[in-house]
């Protein structure tokens, strides 16, 4: 499934995630006081490494609801800036195939995207789509060219 192309699904996954940079726009309405927060919101970063440890997205201030998964963020991230980014499951069992113009096995049969939260590999052994994210929480995806080893994951 190829999210590039805007789908009923995909735009409504780009609300879930407003971006805080000034390099990107925002896709979600800021609050109308700058002191008053807005309800079910929380704050994350998400920094994106293609191979070798190419920035494709420095770390970037995200504004999501709550109860939205990593995969949840990249996704809506990826809609609203035109990032092409396949992926297959659904949003229980989601997993990135590629980011960019870098797609799993392309650096051989162990390569591939990881994602870390809070630069911890070991609570993200499962999908993307299942680690909700909490206020504060540095997303981290990674491409590794040795299934891992490369960027630090066991």
């Amino acid at each position: 499934v190829k999210s590039s192309s805007p789908s009923a699904a995909s735009q409504a996954a780009s609300s879930a995630v407003s971006v805080s940079s000034q390099a990107v726009s925002s896709v979600a309405p800021s609050a109308s006081s700058a002191s008053a927060p807005v309800q079910n919101q929380l704050t994350v970063s998400m920094t994106i490494l293609g191979p070798k440890g190419e920035v494709m997205l420095a770390k970037t201030s995200l504004t999501a609801r709550e109860g939205s998964s990593v995969f949840d963020v990249l996704r809506s991230y990826a809609v609203a800036n035109q990032l092409p980014m396949e992926y297959s499951g659904g949003t229980a069992s989601a997993y990135v195939k590629g980011i960019g113009d870098y797609y799993e096995r392309d650096y051989g049969g162990t390569s591939g995207w990881l994602y870390r939260v809070n630069g911890d590999f070991n609570k993200c052994s499962y999908s993307s789509s299942k680690y909700i994210v909490k206020n504060g929480d540095s997303i981290e995806w990674l491409y590794t060219c040795d299934g891992g080893k490369d960027v630090g994951a066991k």
